[in-house]
C-alpha cells in the first residue's frame, strides 16, 4: 500500500515543474482514479482484445506473475454462511477467482466448482454426481442466481441449498475487486493545505506499480 499524500506530492511536484499551478486534490485523485484503472486494465486483460478462437487477450490476469501478482492485493473473500447457502454480490465485484470447502472436523478442504447458468439444472438433477446429500457435500457447486425472494437481486448461491456450517463445513469464495477510489482528505488553513493522512483512501499498488501511475 502506498500513501496518496506522497502520490499527491510526486504529482504536484511534476505539475509545477511544467506551468505553475495549482489544481485541487479532488482533480488529482480523478487522475489517480482513472491511471490505476488504465493499469488495472492492462495487467487483468483489456478485453478489447479478446476474439473468436483467442478467449484470452495477449497479455492478462493469470498468464504470468508479472500480471498476475499485482493485483493479488485486489482479491477479496466471501463465506457463504447463510441458512439456504446464498451470498450477495458485493458491488466491487470483477469476477470469481476461486471456492473451496473446508470440512473443520477432518480438515479437509474440497473444491467448488463455479457451473454456467445454463448446466445449472443439468448439474442439480445428475443423478452421477448428485448434489442431494447434504451431509457429504462432496457434489457441491455454486452458481449465479436470482433471489427467489427478491428476484432483481443477482447473488451466487450454493448447491446444495443449505448453510454448510451445519454440516461443520465453511464455504469460501475469492473474487477479484475492483481498485478502490483514492482520496486525499484535508483541510485548509489559509492557503496551506492540511493533509488528513488517516481518513483518506490510500492506493493498494506496490512502489514500482504506483510509479507507472503517476507517469500515466
Amino acid at each position: 500500500m502506498v500513501d496518496v499524500g506522497i502520490v499527491h506530492d510526486k504529482i504536484s511536484f511534476l505539475i509545477k515543474k511544467k506551468r505553475w499551478s495549482f489544481v485541487p486534490p479532488e482533480e488529482i485523485d480523478i487522475a489517480i482514479d482513472l491511471a490505476q484503472n488504465d493499469l488495472f486494465e492492462n495487467f487483468y486483460g483489456n478485453t478489447n482484445k479478446y476474439r473468436y478462437g483467442r478467449p484470452i487477450p495477449p497479455s492478462a490476469y493469470g498468464q504470468t506473475s508479472g500480471t498476475t501478482d499485482p493485483l493479488l492485493a485486489f482479491i477479496k473473500h466471501l463465506q457463504i454462511d447463510s441458512i439456504n447457502g446464498w451470498v450477495d454480490i458485493p458491488t466491487d465485484y470483477i469476477h470469481l477467482d476461486s471456492g473451496f470447502l473446508f470440512n473443520s472436523d477432518t480438515s479437509e478442504y474440497k473444491p467448488l466448482p463455479l457451473v454456467n447458468t445454463d448446466k445449472k439444472a443439468f448439474r442439480a438433477n445428475s443423478q452421477l454426481m448428485p448434489v442431494s446429500d447434504t451431509q457429504d457435500m462432496s457434489n457441491a457447486f455454486i452458481s449465479f442466481a436470482f433471489d427467489i425472494d427478491n428476484p432483481s437481486t443477482l447473488g451466487i448461491q450454493l448447491y446444495p441449498r443449505v448453510d454448510p456450517g451445519t454440516n461443520g463445513m465453511s464455504a469460501h469464495l475469492y473474487y477479484m475487486s475492483t481498485p478502490e477510489t483514492p482520496k486525499y482528505i484535508y483541510t485548509m488553513n489559509g492557503r496551506n493545505v492540511i493533509y488528513d493522512q488517516l481518513n483518506s483512501v490510500h492506493l493498494n499498488w506496490s512502489t514500482i506499480n504506483t510509479n507507472k501511475i503517476i507517469n500515466r
